[in-house]
């Protein structure tokens, strides 16, 4: 920043200068980015990601190098799996980009449930119902959308109704 003028001379020794022409040198925003969550996500959820602050600054939010469409605030919530960056540009201007912070889901919990008997039977009957089995993961059976008892991934049914198993991985996914 500053003044700078041109003074030049001719060859026979004349000397002239130039008007002063005023330079300024804005500095760069630092653009650095958050995650207040966590870096891998249970498929449907969301973490919240936060951009360095700054009186005058705009944001513009990337994911995997892509600008993301109304994305312009300071945090972004963040629920798809890629690489997140985001651009700060300050009030004269000046951008900076910083680096990526790689979001990740967890696998996809696979839930299947086998009958092993007959779904139609009379009263005082039952069915086994069995559930795919995973180490560390924990079993919720549902009968017509309300717990049940029954902790495993088999469950007795002796009554009509509509069962489900919700089963959530250690990660807590569902």
């Amino acid at each position: 920043s500053g003044l700078y003028r041109l003074i030049g001379t001719n060859a026979g020794g004349c000397t002239d200068t130039s008007m002063a022409v005023a330079v300024s040198v804005n500095s760069l925003p630092l653009a650095s980015l958050l995650n207040t969550g966590t870096d891998t996500l249970c498929i449907g959820s969301e973490t919240i990601l936060q951009a360095s602050a700054g009186t005058g600054f705009t944001y513009s939010w990337l994911l995997d190098n892509i600008v993301v469409f109304g994305a312009q605030g300071q945090t972004f919530a963040a629920s798809t799996p890629g690489e997140y960056r985001v651009i700060v540009t300050n009030a004269a201007g000046c951008s900076d980009t910083s680096s990526a912070l790689t979001i990740e889901n967890y696998p996809a919990v696979d839930v299947t449930v086998q009958a092993f008997g007959a779904t139609e039977f009379c009263e005082g009957g039952s069915v086994l119902l069995s559930g795919n089995f995973n180490p560390g993961f924990t079993y919720q059976w549902l009968k017509d959308g309300i717990a049940v008892g029954g902790q495993s991934h088999e469950y007795l049914a002796q009554s009509t109704g509509d069962y489900r198993l919700a089963i959530s991985s250690p990660d807590g996914c569902n």
